[in-house]
């Protein structure tokens, strides 16, 4: 069966889709979380990250497009992992927080709303291979070792690639009004 009918069945409450799921991305999942946390969540807080991340899925199964379940996954995945750290009290660096929207405030939500939404749009912007190797360094946690054996790049290549890809960034967002801090990038 396809991940297409384990998603209807998911939506249908079907305990068996859940555990096809489960078996499929678990270990992804995992990888994902212990990649933001960076060891400093014990090994019960990244289980228990895990299990919400697969309750938000049989919760939200008809909104997942087929095809976009493994994505789907990684950003619960990342926000868990974040919102676990953060119950930690562990500060998340910025270019880890950036496109969370929190706190009571509506103006401030929306204004971060905002600022996602023009870091989406400028990271799309980016050129190949750039664009490839940002997402994969800053949204998958790939470390730069991994990007350059998936890509068949040399590591010295993926690193020029991150450098230049944050330089651009960082260019985009100044000339489009927003403050950036140049330790960010």
């Amino acid at each position: 069966m396809d991940e297409k009918k384990y998603l209807a069945r998911l939506f249908d409450k079907d305990e068996k889709a859940l555990i096809w799921f489960i078996d499929r991305y678990a270990a992804y999942v995992s990888a994902v979380i212990k990649r933001v946390t960076r060891g400093m969540a014990p090994p019960q807080d990244i289980e228990e990250a895990v299990a919400d991340v697969f309750f938000v899925l049989w919760n939200n199964a008809g909104q997942i497009q087929p095809g976009k379940t493994k994505a789907y996954l990684a950003s619960v995945a990342r926000n868990k992992a974040k919102m676990l750290l953060r119950n930690r009290n562990v500060a998340i660096p910025l270019e880890d927080d950036i496109l969370i929207i929190s706190g009571d405030d509506i103006e401030q939500k929306f204004a971060e709303k905002e600022q996602a939404a023009f870091i989406k749009k400028a990271v799309c912007s980016m050129k190949q291979p750039t664009r490839d190797i940002f997402l994969r360094y800053y949204y998958l946690y790939q470390t730069a070792e991994e990007i350059a054996s998936e890509m068949k790049m040399n590591y010295s290549t993926v690193k020029t690639y991150l450098h230049r890809g944050r330089a651009r960034l960082k260019e985009i967002l100044t000339e489009g009004g927003y403050t950036v801090e140049d330790s960010y990038f």
